[in-house]
C-alpha cells in the first residue's frame, strides 16, 4: 500500500511538471552495469564469454545452489544491508527486484566478492534502478530489456543470464520486474512472452522475480505461459510472500530441469516484499 501511494505521488509530479519530473532520466535503451571486485562499467544490451576472455564457473557447489529472490524496495528500509548479508550467505545466486544502484550497493557486492548485473529501468537523482542478479561466477551470457508502463512510461527491466554448471549444461535465470498500471494483460503478456522467447527449450531454467500477480486476469496469464507441462511452480514452506491487500501473491520462483530440495519465504521488515529462498539439485524430478 505504502508503494502504491509512492506510485501516485510520482504520477502527480508528471502531471503537474515537478521537480520529481526533472529529477528522472528513462532509458529508453537497456544497457547492463556490471559491478564486483572493483568493476564498475556499463555495457551494451547483451554481453556474452566470448568478449570477456574469463573461462566461467560452474554456478553450483557439486551439483546444488541456492537462489535468492527479493524487491528490495531500492533500500529504502534502515535493515536492508543486514538482511541482505544474512540472507545471501549461503545463496550462489540472488535476484533483486527495484534494486537502487548506491555507491553503499556498490561496495556490498564487492565485500561479498559477488559479480552482479543491473539493468537500468530509469535514473531518479542520479542513481540508477532496475533488477540486479548476483553470483559468485560470471555468467556466460546476459541481455537485458525494457517494457514501459503503459500509463506512466516509465520501464520496468528485466534481465536474463545464462550460467554454466557442473553436468556441462547451462542454466538460464531471468530475473523478472512486471509491469504494473495496466488496464488489460496484452502488455504484461507481451513482457513475460519476451522473456521465454529468449529461452531454449532443452536448457535447465528459472523465472523469478515480483511478478505483480494483484489481479485474477495476470495470475491466468503467467498460468498460461509457465504452467505448461515443463514448467513448475516452487511451493515455500512457510510461506509468508507478499500479498496484494493479503490476498494475491505478487513474487513467484518457475522453474524446469531441476529439482527443489527445501525453499521458504520468511517475514522481512527490511523491504516492502518478503524474501523467497530455495535451494536446488541439478537431478530434474
Amino acid at each position: 500500500m505504502i508503494k502504491f501511494i509512492g506510485v501516485l505521488s510520482v504520477v502527480a509530479a508528471f502531471l503537474t511538471g515537478g521537480m520529481v519530473y526533472q529529477n528522472l532520466d528513462v532509458s529508453k535503451q537497456a544497457k547492463l552495469t556490471e559491478l564486483g571486485q572493483q568493476v564498475l562499467r556499463t555495457q551494451q544490451t547483451c554481453i556474452q564469454e566470448p568478449a570477456r576472455q574469463i573461462p566461467t564457473l560452474p554456478l553450483d557447489d557439486q551439483g546444488r545452489f541456492s537462489l535468492l529472490v527479493w524487491n528490495i524496495y531500492k533500500q529504502n528500509t534502515p535493515g536492508w544491508k543486514g538482511a541482505l548479508t544474512e540472507l545471501s550467505q549461503d545463496k550462489e545466486l540472488i535476484l533483486l527486484q527495484e534494486s537502487s544502484l548506491t555507491a553503499e550497493l556498490s561496495d556490498w557486492v564487492s565485500n561479498q566478492h559477488l559479480r552482479a548485473l543491473q539493468v537500468r529501468a530509469f535514473r531518479f537523482l542520479s542513481q540508477d534502478a532496475g533488477v540486479m542478479t548476483m553470483a559468485k561466477v560470471l555468467p556466460r551470457r546476459a541481455c537485458g530489456f525494457l517494457q514501459s508502463e503503459p500509463w506512466l512510461r516509465l520501464p520496468k527491466s528485466l534481465l536474463i543470464t545464462e550460467y554454466t554448471l557442473s553436468t556441462g549444461q547451462t542454466l538460464q535465470v531471468v530475473n523478472l520486474h512486471a509491469i504494473n498500471f495496466t488496464l488489460s494483460t496484452q502488455d504484461y503478456r507481451q513482457q513475460l512472452q519476451v522473456a521465454l522467447e529468449q529461452l531454449s527449450p532443452s536448457s535447465p531454467a528459472i523465472v523469478a522475480g515480483d511478478f505483480n500477480t494483484w489481479s485474477p486476469e495476470r495470475r491466468a496469464v503467467v498460468a498460461d505461459l509457465l504452467q505448461g507441462p515443463s514448467w513448475q511452480e516452487v511451493a515455500f514452506t512457510p510461506d509468508k510472500r507478499s500479498r496484494f491487500f493479503g490476498r494475491a501473491v505478487l513474487d513467484h520462483v518457475f522453474y524446469r530441469g531441476l529439482s527443489v530440495i527445501h525453499a521458504q519465504a520468511t517475514h522481512s521488515d527490511a523491504s516492502d516484499h518478503n524474501p523467497l529462498q530455495v535451494s536446488f539439485s541439478l537431478s530434474a524430478d
